[in-house]
């Protein structure tokens, strides 16, 4: 279940279930969802307080990880939906774009704090069945597409003459 994040007592308990280990990356998907029920997408305040309490979070760990927040754009698709500070707190934001249908897409570098922007990164998507009716999926960056392709005609060049598949 997705954490209230504008609690302190449910990040504090998040943070315990997720002690065992020091992660480097945490996702949380979607920004609207780290809101409590009814909270105004449009008001500092709440994002204030998610904002002060994944802070808070992340300094539980010797090794602050990166926290991600998936969010989606407004209406007018212009800009993130919710408070117009959001952005300025933000040290990074990311736009994937993906045409319905495509598993290709590209990632834009809207914002870096204190960094360059402007680059635009190729991905593709790539589905995967977790359990019975249940899928997730996985991003991968050209280059590791392209490693992985490399990697398999080796194999299939060192197979053995009448070999019907290697994988």
């Amino acid at each position: 279940r997705m954490p209230c994040l504008q609690s302190r007592e449910e990040t504090e308990l998040f943070a315990e279930a997720i002690s065992d280990g020091e992660p480097d990356l945490i996702v949380f998907d979607t920004l609207r969802r780290a809101l409590r029920p009814g909270a105004q997408e449009n008001d500092s305040g709440p994002f204030s307080e998610v904002l002060a309490n994944v802070d808070w979070l992340r300094r539980q760990f010797t090794s602050p990880p990166a926290v991600l927040f998936v969010a989606h754009p407004s209406k007018a698709g212009d800009s993130l939906s919710g408070w117009g500070g959001m952005e300025a707190a933000l040290d990074f934001i990311l736009i994937a774009k993906r045409p319905k249908g495509s598993d290709a897409g590209t990632v834009l570098v809207d914002k870096v704090r204190d960094g360059p922007r402007g680059a635009v990164l190729p991905y593709s998507l790539k589905m995967v069945d977790t359990s019975p009716g249940e899928t997730t999926c996985t991003i991968e960056a050209p280059a590791v597409a392209g490693a992985q392709a490399a990697q398999k005609a080796e194999r299939r060049a060192r197979a053995p003459k009448g070999a019907d598949r290697v994988l």
